[in-house]
């Protein structure tokens, strides 16, 4: 298909890697989780277990979450294999839900974003740009921001009068972008962090997690002057 501009949203798969040659930074050892087993459940009292928001609840090795929808509860157990084999987190999964007769499904997953988002003639979108962990509202709220620069980058008439304008707004929305998956590691992270659970080897390691973009934001969290000129300058950029 011959085009001026291409939008990939292929999801995760190596597509990106081997046809396209995307390079993606790694946060497997800032989000630990890297496995998922997932199943919808059937409601067998929707009163009692109907409710509007997910519940997190802490496991060994993970947490599992638990969303209700109209037609079936979403449920699944985000683990890392690094600490606890498949075949024992199915185990603690069954064991939380209370039935052993169900088969659940096993997603794996890296936790990554892409280098570089926005290209000369095309762009990554949603999990091709990049994949934090399952539930991930974040990547819902990175895919919307990579949405905004790609208008800006239409609506401004960069893209098709003034490509060097074009090539100059690019880069700084590639900036935007690494800044919202830094960002929105480093807030995972803080769940991890200040969870109370310190019962196994998943949550100390996780604790002991050094990411330096999160010491970054809690420095600036120290310091509210410093951090609301900082902020305010970065808004200038764009």
């Amino acid at each position: 298909v011959k085009a001026d501009y291409y939008i990939f949203a292929v999801g995760s798969s190596s597509f990106t890697e081997k046809i396209l040659g995307i390079k993606y930074e790694s946060l497997s050892d800032v989000l630990l989780t890297n496995k998922a087993f997932v199943y919808p459940l059937e409601f067998t009292n929707k009163r009692q277990q109907f409710h509007p928001y997910t519940v997190a609840k802490t496991m060994k090795c993970g947490w599992r979450w638990i969303t209700p929808t109209w037609s079936r509860i979403g449920t699944g157990y985000v683990f890392s294999d690094r600490h606890i084999t498949p075949e024992k987190a199915l185990e603690e999964f069954l064991n939380d839900i209370g039935d052993n007769t169900i088969t659940p499904r096993l997603i794996d997953f890296s936790p990554r974003y892409s280098k570089k988002t926005f290209y000369d003639n095309f762009c990554l979108l949603g999990m091709a740009n990049g994949f934090l962990e399952p539930l991930d509202a974040p990547g819902l709220t990175s895919t919307i921001q990579a949405l905004r620069e790609l208008s800006v980058i239409f609506n401004e008439k960069y893209y098709l009068n003034d490509l060097e304008s074009s090539h100059f707004y690019v880069e700084k929305s590639n900036e935007e972008m690494i800044f919202q998956y830094k960002f929105w590691a480093s807030f995972i992270l803080t769940q991890y962090k200040t969870s109370q659970r310190n019962d196994t080897d998943f949550w100390v390691d996780h604790k002991n997690v050094e990411y330096d973009y999160y010491n970054y934001l809690m420095d600036g969290m120290k310091m509210p002057t410093q951090n609301e000129t900082l902020l305010r300058n970065r808004d200038m950029l764009y």
